[in-house]
């Protein structure tokens, strides 16, 4: 033992030291190897990153090559590999040699290569936008496919930058025209976030599905857009405004700082099994289903992740009035009282009632002669800032959990679910 060699070569050093001597040793000893076990597995890390560039490297050499060969058969094979070998990773390099894959696959215009593209949209919400753009460029030049045009039009939730003008493009090439509030809310806001000198698309895709012009282009840099926001506004005057929501820095939980948590995580099982435990602290268990676990008052979240995006997922829980769900509307019910009563409206328990769910889950049931009037409602019954008291752990472990579907085989061709 450290401390009897100290004893022999110290004769006056107290023995009584001698526990406290061993166990700081153990600890020293137990460090140690703690920062050899830490260094061994930051070096495996490294030598896994840099087999990962390598090989992306590879890919992209090899791409290069594809598009210049004449098998188009041969091509289109090797590319579906290719992009299979990527499938479980998330990481942005990734991202971006599938979408060159995809893309590639695409402008082959060979009729097994577009039904694989159109399998990665509709099975794999996180790589939407790759899968999106790909299916532009072909709709671009082939626009006849309605389930094209309407997963551009469901893609305006998820692309960004120059993928979402290579989808409007596409979709100003179809006479199909999307009427619905939702999706032109969705170009409103989408053009919005787009640099001035790619807004113009957004402008002219206004255009041609609501049937309207501009009144004054030349009216200031902005006129396109500020026009369909105000008539937006006048056309439907129940809806929530064309508008994003502030994302105030001065939240712990804002959609920049969610996405950057979240969007390449990969999501452990202790993650996904913690994360049952918070979906009922945080309250989403009150009106929400998942699998199992809550009450079915809202829309049903236990195939989300099978369905929708991270980013999606992220503003809808942190800007709940964004979009709200069409089969769950918040009404105002007012009483001949003059009381207000707000939430989601069911009936009653007897035919002359009905009942209003709260934000927090609480029931209230009303006698339908005492009724005055019903009012619609652009604000969620779902309440804001929801995620404030969670730890980033919390957080992680809720979307972990939310984000991982009951049931992942099953497939969703509708843009409005």
């Amino acid at each position: 033992m450290p401390w009897r060699w100290l004893v022999s070569l110290c004769p006056g050093f107290p023995s009584a030291f001698a526990p406290t001597i061993t166990r700081l040793a153990n600890y020293c000893s137990a460090m140690v190897c703690c920062m050899v076990a830490l260094q061994s597995a930051l070096a495996v890390a490294s030598e896994e990153a840099a087999a990962e560039a390598t090989k992306l490297q590879a890919m992209r050499s090899e791409l290069e090559e594809l598009s210049q060969a004449d098998d188009q058969a041969s091509t289109v094979s090797r590319l579906v590999a290719m992009d299979v070998e990527l499938t479980n990773d998330l990481s942005p390099d990734v991202a971006d040699v599938r979408e060159q894959i995809l893309c590639q696959l695409a402008e082959t215009e060979d009729t097994g290569a577009i039904q694989y593209v159109r399998s990665i949209f509709e099975r794999s919400p996180e790589f939407q936008d790759e899968a999106a753009h790909a299916l532009a460029l072909y709709a671009a030049q082939f626009p006849r496919d309605l389930q094209d045009w309407r997963f551009l039009t469901r893609s305006l939730n998820v692309v960004q930058g120059d993928q979402a003008v290579a989808v409007m493009e596409a979709l100003l090439r179809y006479r199909q025209r999307a009427t619905n509030s939702r999706w032109l809310r969705r170009l409103v806001l989408l053009g919005r976030s787009l640099p001035e000198e790619q807004q113009q698309v957004a402008v002219a895709l206004l255009g041609h599905w609501s049937g309207v012009a501009v009144s004054d282009p030349a009216a200031h840099k902005n006129a396109g857009l500020d026009f369909y926001e105000q008539w937006f506004a006048e056309q439907y005057p129940q809806e929530p405004p064309a508008s994003l929501p502030d994302d105030a820095e001065s939240l712990k939980w804002t959609v920049s700082k969610l996405e950057e948590e979240l969007a390449s995580r990969e999501f452990t099982e202790e993650e996904i099994e913690r994360g049952r435990a918070v979906y009922a602290a945080a309250k989403c268990a009150d009106c929400h289903v998942k699998g199992e676990v809550g009450k079915n008052l809202g829309p049903d979240l236990s195939n989300i992740g099978a369905r929708r995006a991270r980013r999606e997922v992220i503003e809808a829980t942190v800007w709940p009035s964004l979009e709200i769900h069409e089969d769950y509307p918040v009404v105002n019910v007012v009483t001949d009282a003059g009381k207000v009563y707000t939430g989601l409206m069911s009936a009653g328990p007897e035919p002359d009632s009905l009942q209003i769910v709260d934000n927090q889950g609480k029931p209230i049931l009303i006698k339908r002669a005492e009724v005055d009037e019903f009012q619609p409602s652009p604000v969620s019954n779902m309440p804001a800032k929801l995620l404030e008291p969670l730890t980033k752990e919390d957080v992680i472990a809720l979307f972990a959990f939310t984000m991982t579907p009951e049931n992942p085989n099953r497939l969703f061709h509708s843009p409005d679910q």
